[in-house]
């Protein structure tokens, strides 16, 4: 798993076991707390 932290945007990344898949979940703070931006899923293809 990776994070990704910035001032107003914030990003967990999980990585399937096999190293095929990505799965990060975005956040954004436009104010004084943080909300959901975007759900991603990336699958490499060969």
């Amino acid at each position: 798993m990776w994070t990704v932290t910035g001032e107003t945007e914030r990003a967990r990344i999980e990585f399937s076991s096999d190293g095929r898949t990505q799965t990060p979940t975005w956040e954004w703070r436009p104010k004084d707390r943080w909300l959901p931006l975007c759900d991603r899923v990336a699958v490499r293809t060969d």
